[in-house]
């Protein structure tokens, strides 16, 4: 056999074999993050699990998140961030807790688990990709009928320094699937009621309708992924009020 049939053999299987391991490295690309996994399981083992872990803030990249308690689950928006520049803050009960990855953030699944723990308790949650813009509504109590609330809005449609918009507001339950807003400024000496933010691209001046997204809801409004005390509620239509007493 020539010498150049052997080098184009060798070269062929060389290729070959660099293809599998790229492919392979590709579809099993789970790695740990901000600690090892001896440091992980030492966390795990020393610590005792508590369902009942309440955090009153977190935030990745000065960007705050949405955290629902009830079902352990941390959402975000979208980001195209580098996993290495990821940086997380959280408040947990009033003293400082640390987040920490148990696997990266991959496309194909969308969500990663972290582990949160403070000196003697931890809880597991899983983070939660979501591609709709988001609505949390903050209020005390329960709401029956209108109350005064703090509304955090994160617009996943741009990237600006716009993204993230808060607003007192009143938010009135019309009915089990309609919600209005009525954003609001407080002056001092007189309360005065200002709709003059813009939201998702929307005009100012209006009052706003959370409408629960049917599959027979054809119209092209903005979807909202709502949120009530940070609780989930599920996909909404955010549009101008002009359903109910609009």
């Amino acid at each position: 056999m020539k010498k150049i049939h052997v080098f184009i053999i060798v070269l062929g299987i060389t290729f070959l074999l660099l293809t599998i391991v790229f492919v392979l490295g590709h579809t099993t690309s789970y790695t740990k993050l901000s600690v090892s996994e001896e440091e992980w399981n030492q966390l795990m083992n020393g610590k005792k699990e508590d369902s009942s872990l309440k955090i009153t803030s977190i935030t990745m990249n000065d960007i705050p998140l949405i955290v629902d308690s009830r079902n352990h689950t941390i959402y975000m928006i979208q980001y195209n961030i580098p996993k290495e520049k990821m940086k997380f803050q959280t408040t947990l009960n009033d003293s400082s807790a640390k987040i920490v990855f148990n696997d990266e953030i991959v496309s194909e699944d969308a969500f990663c688990e972290v582990l949160i723990y403070t000196k003697d308790t931890y809880a597991f949650y899983q983070i939660l990709l979501k591609e709709n813009s988001m609505v949390d509504i903050s209020y005390k109590g329960i709401l029956k009928n209108t109350k005064d609330a703090n509304i955090l809005f994160i617009d996943n449609q741009i990237q600006s320094s716009q993204k993230i918009k808060r607003s007192d507001a009143t938010i009135t339950r019309a009915n089990p699937n309609d919600y209005v807003i009525s954003l609001r400024m407080e002056s001092i000496g007189r309360n005065t009621r200002e709709n003059n933010i813009s939201l998702f691209g929307m005009e100012i001046g209006h009052d706003f309708l959370l409408h629960k997204f049917l599959q027979e809801d054809a119209h092209e409004e903005i979807k909202v992924e709502l949120f009530l005390n940070h609780e989930y509620q599920g996909v909404y239509l955010f549009e101008y009020n002009d359903r109910i007493g609009g």
